[in-house]
């Protein structure tokens, strides 16, 4: 599996984020979407196009430099195609400065401006966005995973979620004889948007440590609530505090993710995990990998890198054309895909052709069932 931070770095990364993340709402009508058209490098100008939203708070004048992720939230919120906002932001910046501008005065609403570093809009969400918090999760999370003796084998804070993947390595079963698994749990979330909190069965291949994502037994919680904004005056944008009303409803949500964590962990569900799996690992392609190749790219929505290196495990890999052997092979290379986020879809993918029915298995691969 992908590995990238430490559990002791992932603490420390949370603790520094917790340090510097602050949200407000804030009216539209009140931020200003500016472009700074121009830097300096030494002493040449040069043209680039950054952008920001200012507003006033009880702080003061504040200015956040807009992420990606937040741009694609303000062109999604104000039905611009992403595709002709980054035209604009290239190649006309007064263009989209003047069409956001117009958009946030002419249809005012109150929004969630999730910033971090004291100087980055993360995230541009609904009043109506519930925050839950990569370190509130961890606190939730940690403690369980130790009462479980599972042990953090891979973690990291992306752009987009926070990762855990944890495995009980006394919880252990059997593809077959030859082919041992360890199971554990994976957990994630998005502060910003990009996915509901997520809490599904993890599994690690013991001989070459590729990980699974369980996703048909996943569960989710959505960052979904009442409306932040109620009853609130927006003169000035407003911080958002947790209060201890908050604090008691959170620990009631998260008493419940500790619950879901608890079972996901359960290993009297490895047996029901693994069945699947059991029914196809002698299931083979009737012709040549290479030429099934393309059809797997486009079934399965992978790229031209990584249809390269699924095919190189495949055929180097120590089991075959069997669709145990794909599987593999695709978890394999999750390893070497630069995007933790997509090393994880890997890993999910890896899991749904494991455990494929024959005529799932045979579409996937472009074949004929045999009768």
């Amino acid at each position: 599996m992908k590995t990238s931070l430490t559990g002791e770095a992932l603490c420390q990364k949370l603790d520094t984020q917790l340090a510097t993340k602050v949200d407000y709402l804030a009216d539209t009508q009140k931020i200003n979407f500016l472009n700074d058209v121009y830097a300096f490098d030494g002493n040449k100008e040069i043209v680039k196009n950054d952008f920001s939203l200012a507003f006033e708070t009880s702080e003061g004048n504040r200015v956040f430099k807009l992420n990606e992720i937040a741009h694609g939230q303000v062109a999604s919120r104000l039905q611009i195609p992403k595709k002709y906002y980054d035209r604009m932001r290239t190649d006309s910046p007064d263009l989209l400065r003047e069409n956001v501008s117009h958009w946030f005065n002419n249809e005012p609403e109150t929004r969630m401006v999730r910033t971090l570093g004291g100087d980055t809009a993360r995230a541009f969400l609904s009043d109506k966005y519930r925050p839950l918090d990569n370190w509130d999760l961890a606190q939730a999370v940690i403690p369980t995973l130790i009462d479980h003796k599972a042990e953090i084998v891979s973690c990291d804070i992306t752009e987009t979620r926070m990762y855990i993947k944890a495995i009980n390595y006394q919880s252990q079963g059997e593809v077959e004889v030859g082919q041992p698994v360890a199971s554990g749990v994976i957990v994630s979330n998005s502060e910003v948007g990009q996915g509901a909190l997520f809490v599904a069965p993890y599994l690690e291949r013991l001989i070459c440590k590729n990980g699974m994502v369980v996703n048909d037994w996943a569960k989710r919680k959505y960052h979904v609530g009442a409306k932040n904004s109620d009853g609130l005056s927006f003169d000035k944008a407003y911080q958002l505090f947790t209060d201890s009303t908050k604090k008691a409803t959170d620990e009631a949500f998260w008493m419940q993710v500790r619950d879901l964590v608890n079972a996901a962990l359960d290993p009297e569900q490895l047996e029901g995990i693994l069945a699947p799996m059991r029914n196809g690992i002698h299931r083979t392609m009737n012709g040549s990998a290479i030429d099934a190749m393309p059809t797997i790219e486009k079934n399965l929505g992978l790229d031209a890198s990584e249809k390269k290196g699924i095919l190189e495990n495949l055929l180097k890999g120590d089991l075959g054309k069997s669709q145990w052997g794909l599987a593999n092979a695709i978890t394999r290379h999750a390893e070497d895909v630069e995007s933790y986020d997509r090393a994880t879809e890997l890993e999910a993918i890896g899991y749904t052709v494991a455990t494929q029915s024959e005529r799932e298995f045979c579409k996937t691969v472009g074949q004929t069932i045999q009768l």
